[in-house]
């Protein structure tokens, strides 16, 4: 039996891979500098940026699982607190939630998720908070045969942890399936890790880091892994 015989399903990451997600943090940075800008002028905005991009490394690194909603709100809410200023979470979810709910499919998207379907299951494997990402997949008018989540599994990839729940909700084997991704980490070394072979849609040109084991392929477009 050769490769293609043996892959029974194609799992799809989202953002970055079939849809543009372009720098979110960058642009959730500068709406609070425009914020504080406007509603606290007197705070250090460079210190309380450092401050919030270090707190969210803390609790995402943390072995509980939290939404990514929740994990914004929450060092949001702990960099508040470190300045003595009152929260604005009010203000800043709405924000947050737009970003990932409005999104632009890459031109090549469908085509490939259309013309993979002739020939295998195919759905997502995700990190994604289920509600924004519903609300994306119906808007952009994607049909998936499957979708699973971080939320699903409660684990972010590239924990182990979401490829066991996917291998058991699709009941198959790590050979049985192949990761599709633009993140190296997330994507291709969690893939590789348990043993799944990926394709890495480098967009960017990085260098693939020791310790990374090799994707299958590694293209620059979506429509190249139709080749």
């Amino acid at each position: 039996m050769n490769f293609n015989e043996r892959i029974k399903i194609v799992c799809c990451d989202y953002y970055m891979t079939l849809v543009e997600l372009r720098k979110p943090f960058e642009r959730i940075q500068r709406w609070i500098t425009d914020y504080l800008s406007v509603n606290c002028s007197e705070v250090d905005i460079k210190r309380f940026n450092s401050r919030f991009t270090r707190n969210r490394a803390v609790i995402a690194a943390d072995d509980s699982f939290m939404l990514g909603i929740d994990i914004l709100a929450e060092c949001l809410d702990r960099t508040c607190k470190s300045f003595g200023i009152s929260g604005f979470c009010c203000e800043f979810l709405p924000y947050v939630e737009d970003i990932f709910r409005n999104t632009n499919a890459y031109p090549d998207a469908h085509l490939l998720i259309n013309q993979l379907q002739k020939d295998y299951k195919v759905g997502l494997l995700t990190n994604a908070d289920n509600y924004l990402l519903e609300e994306s997949v119906k808007d952009l008018e994607f049909e998936f045969d499957f979708i699973i989540t971080s939320e699903d599994a409660r684990c972010n990839k590239p924990g182990n942890r979401i490829f066991e729940y996917a291998m058991e909700k699709l009941s198959i084997r790590n050979n049985e399936l192949i990761m599709i991704g633009d993140s190296q980490n997330d994507d291709i070394f969690g893939a590789g890790e348990m043993g799944i072979s990926s394709i890495w849609v480098n967009r960017n040109d990085e260098a693939l880091r020791d310790g990374v084991v090799p994707p299958l392929r590694i293209v620059k477009n979506l429509v190249n892994i139709l080749d």
